[in-house]
């Protein structure tokens, strides 16, 4: 079994970390950590990766973690582990509250090395159902470079980190402190203030016009049929009366599927080329030959990708008062 121990400056060591005979590359990612980060009155309220990785030059893909730490004493930010792992992952955050933040960069081995510890620490006790990382993919068929490939992963690697915020064991253990203290971005750098910045742009909700008729969507959770999945869209306008503030849909994938060609379609007769450039990759399907779509971490994953798709639309300003995309919302016009 892997473990973590303090090594002689009392600082523990990170059993997810790179060994020494890493590449150049990879070891140059290991910064000096901030003693902040070790106190033990501090606990992790808030973990992103706001952008997308970072390709260097050996081929390898980091990921940069944003964490916030607060003070233990502070009222906690994550729900039990019944609550959904949606509304921890859109759970408000007080930027001005007492805390402090910094970056780490890990590649996807990294987070390999850190579940298969925690696995074997506690088994699955506690963890959210479909609390897993995004499956592994053959480079011989997917590229692990391609833009859509490594923001498909940075979606599903976010979610895992907050999924795993909310289970106390995990938190409280050596190896996930050190994980998240380890591989640090150098503080003041412009690489570190990218990455502030764009989870700040990530976090900070659209600027909607007035007349909007959606102010934020989220899928909270699924509904397994005999057959079929249904993914359930909470929808909601703040603006309006509280009795009609809030609407649900349910709909297949395949609905979603129909819905990302209709609107490629339409913005092509409408010769709206700047905004098809801009969509997001569409959601991919997956053939029911080689993988169960009814498995509790493939109905998951899918569901952390079509709320950030669904997002992704809400934020574009054509978009977000198209006819399409409000009608596949449940919005009469």
């Amino acid at each position: 079994m892997a473990s973590s121990s303090p090594d002689s400056a009392g600082h523990v060591r990170d059993p997810t970390a790179d060994s020494p005979r890493a590449s150049n590359s990879t070891q140059q990612h290991n910064r000096r950590k901030s003693p902040a980060h070790s106190r033990t009155d501090e606990r992790i309220a808030r973990i992103t990766i706001p952008v997308a990785g970072e390709c260097e030059l050996d081929g390898v893909v980091y990921y940069t973690l944003v964490v916030h730490a607060v003070p233990a004493s502070s009222s906690s930010s994550s729900s039990s582990s019944s609550s959904s792992a949606s509304s921890a992952a859109v759970a408000p955050f007080d930027f001005d509250s007492p805390h402090h933040k910094y970056a780490v960069k890990k590649r996807f081995s990294a987070f390999e090395r850190l579940h298969q510890v925690l696995v074997e620490l506690f088994g699955h006790r506690g963890f959210p159902p479909g609390a897993d990382l995004p499956p592994k993919r053959m480079k011989f068929f997917v590229s692990h470079v391609s833009h859509h490939f490594i923001e498909e992963r940075r979606c599903l690697l976010e979610s895992y980190l907050k999924q795993m915020l909310t289970v106390p064991e995990v938190t409280g253990s050596d190896v996930w402190k050190a994980f998240l203290t380890s591989d640090e971005v150098e503080e003041g750098s412009a690489e570190e203030s990218a990455a502030f910045e764009a989870e700040r742009a990530e976090l900070t909700p659209p600027v909607l016009p007035e007349d909007a008729e959606v102010t934020s969507i989220c899928i909270p959770q699924t509904r397994l049929m005999s057959d079929h999945v249904l993914y359930q869209i909470d929808v909601s306008n703040a603006r309006k009366r509280r009795t009609f503030s809030k609407w649900t849909v349910l709909k297949r994938f395949g609905q979603f599927y129909d819905f990302d060609s209709a609107l490629r379609q339409a913005l092509t007769n409408e010769g709206d080329e700047a905004t098809l450039e801009q969509l997001p990759a569409s959601p991919q399907r997956a053939s029911k030959l080689l993988i169960d779509h009814l498995e509790p971490h493939f109905v998951e994953h899918r569901r952390v990708l079509l709320e950030a798709y669904l997002n992704k639309l809400l934020n574009m300003n054509v978009i977000q008062s198209h006819p399409l995309f409000l009608q596949f919302l449940g919005v009469q016009i």
